[in-house]
């Protein structure tokens, strides 16, 4: 999925971040380099996906 938004929960099911990808390697390579941040890997515990045409107006996303 080379384009989407995402959103990460933590353990209490309260969102602590909200992003959007839109790359060759897709979300999950987006998501990759937030991996690369302890503090983040600490909190996060859940992600949802939602895929998206990369070049949907502002308004319908």
């Amino acid at each position: 999925m080379p384009a989407g938004l995402y959103l990460v929960v933590d353990a209490e099911g309260r969102l602590r971040w909200l992003g959007k990808a839109h790359r060759d390697a897709g979300v999950g390579a987006r998501l990759r380099d937030h991996f690369r941040h302890a503090e983040r890997v600490r909190v996060f515990a859940g992600v949802f996906v939602v895929e998206t045409d990369p070049f949907s107006p502002p308004k319908a996303i």
